[in-house]
């Protein structure tokens, strides 16, 4: 994982280094589509991460009492937003329908 870390770190230092001032407004907007997309592809790949991490109860066996406790502890999540990701995670695990629709990014 820690290569791809570095490769998602390029490509938004690229990002931020545009020149928001002088670059034209469909270069904005195409800016804006593109990452929404990798946003939600990212999102996919997050959630089943945290599925299976918690499916595993690897919260637990790292000193945490949940998963959500975890992600507090570790990514500086706010408890709210934790609480949602874990349910969303959760979620999928019992419905394979909403799952599939997730993962299609629908």
């Amino acid at each position: 994982m820690v290569g791809m870390e570095s490769t998602l770190d390029e490509v938004l230092a690229h990002l931020e280094t545009m020149d928001l001032l002088d670059a034209p407004a469909s270069q904005i907007s195409d800016g804006l589509i593109v990452l929404e997309r990798l946003r939600a592809r990212l999102d996919v790949v997050s959630t089943r991460l945290l599925h299976r991490f918690d499916a595993d109860g690897l919260a637990v066996i790292d000193g945490q009492r949940t998963t959500r406790a975890w992600l507090c502890q570790h990514t500086q999540m706010s408890g709210s937003m934790a609480g949602k990701r874990v349910n969303v995670a959760r979620g999928l695990r019992t419905l394979p329908v909403v799952k599939d629709a997730f993962e299609g990014g629908k």
